[in-house]
């Protein structure tokens, strides 16, 4: 195919059709779907080919990444059709997928750069170092989104990426790059090409070796002195409809969910996991006593300890504490508050004392969980005023580690009766 002879609107066509395939190559479309992450870029590349001008290259990515964002991202605006979905929330998903493709043009733009400038093959030869630093760079600050990194593609291929335990996810998407470049020219300058077999060689390594390396690492026998069993509980709750349902039917169904699944476990689980929110309000909360008791009483008919998310809050008043930086006001101007979307353990330790441990989430949606830059812009937050529990949530720090005992407290009770 001679690609300098591509009208416009073939080029648009094939831009639309690189971000059909770069979106399903996503979860949850499965290995097969993760493939199409190989030929993904191949028509993003095409469409551009020949470009004179870099806004027209911008155009063509752009359009390419828009689609990406939509067929993969779409839940963040939540869309699910559940009749009452808070309106910033969709408006604030909307500015993400119009506003996210200005970030994942840049190694596209780059790329068309070093084309125009240097030729062809030098910008191909630096498209994978492109892509994995910008991936990288776009993994910092409040507009930080690793969720669309071109390694979660191979998500459900576990054999494939089990060398990533030492390069980081970044060679990964370098690879995948890469694959995508030598099909590219295969495919469209084999004639060009002095030595093609070179470039067949060079895929079949690029998709062998991790391949060979991963079912090694897959057929290791781990050695460890003790493992723990995990009850993984996932209700059958729309994720968005739990934050205008019932909170009391919200937790019936979890604790339902639960005694179903301890009711099939054989051995019995070490531990209990409820998914994000699981727990849709501030169950901490000093006016949230009685529900937190009654999960401290089903957690005891259950004698399994359980990791759970839920939203935490601390409160701070003026002139007793400190107020930090990114603390939010009340309608009391003494007031002030900080949340977060975290994950929190609840569990008894050795003596039966009541613990409960905390870990605030640091990589947030976007306008989907947090307001970029509201520390600095107040006004912003006032604007985007989520009223599904979304939107507003504050930035954890830090990486304190969970200490669940080796040896569960229902246990040693039951062995000191003995």
């Amino acid at each position: 195919m001679d690609l300098s002879s591509l009208s416009k609107r073939q080029r648009s066509l094939l831009a639309v059709l690189s971000g059909i395939l770069l979106g399903l190559s996503f979860p949850p479309f499965g290995v097969v779907g993760g493939m199409l992450a190989f030929v993904g870029l191949i028509p993003l590349l095409a469409s551009i080919e020949h470009t004179t001008r870099l806004r027209e290259t911008f155009r063509r990515a752009w359009l390419a990444m828009f689609v990406l964002g939509l067929v993969s991202n779409y839940w963040v605006g939540g869309w699910r059709g559940i009749g009452n979905v808070d309106p910033f929330l969709m408006l604030g998903g909307l500015l993400l997928m119009a506003v996210h493709p200005l970030f994942l043009v840049i190694p596209i733009l780059l790329y068309d750069v070093v084309r125009r400038r240097y030729g062809s093959r030098l910008a191909l030869f630096g498209l994978p170092i492109f892509w994995a630093g910008f991936e990288y760079w776009h993994s910092f600050g409040d507009l930080s989104y690793p969720w669309l990194s071109l390694s979660n593609t191979q998500t459900y291929n576990t054999a494939f990426i089990q060398f990533i335990e030492f390069t980081g996810p970044y060679a990964l998407s370098m690879v995948i790059v890469a694959v995508n470049i030598l099909l590219y020219r295969l495919i469209f300058f084999k004639k060009e090409m002095r030595n093609p077999m070179i470039a067949w060689l060079g895929l079949a390594l690029l998709l062998l070796i991790p391949y060979v390396e991963g079912m090694w690492a897959l057929g290791e026998k781990e050695v460890t002195t003790r493992s723990i069993n995990v009850a993984v509980i996932q209700p059958n709750i729309n994720p968005w409809a739990k934050w205008l349902s019932n909170e009391a039917a919200v937790m019936d169904t979890n604790y339902h969910a639960t005694d179903d699944a301890l009711r099939l476990s054989n051995p019995k689980p070490d531990l209990l996991l409820w998914p994000e929110t699981a727990i849709p309000y501030f169950i901490t909360a000093p006016n949230r006593v009685s529900d937190l008791a009654a999960l401290w009483k089903y957690l005891d008919s259950t004698r399994v300890p359980l990791l759970t998310g839920a939203p935490d809050w601390e409160t701070y008043e003026t002139p007793r504490d400190v107020i930090p930086d990114d603390a939010h006001s009340t309608a009391s101007p003494t007031m002030f508050y900080r949340s977060w979307n975290s994950s929190l353990l609840f569990y008894r330790d050795t003596n039966g004392a009541r613990r409960v441990e905390h870990y605030h989430k640091q990589k947030l949606v976007p306008l989907g969980e947090h307001v970029p830059f509201v520390e600095s812009l107040p006004f912003l937050g006032k604007i985007f005023s989520w009223s599904v529990g979304l939107g507003s949530w504050n930035t954890g720090s830090g990486y304190d580690v969970m200490n669940l005992p080796l040896h569960n407290y229902y246990d040693l009770a039951t062995a000191r009766r003995d």
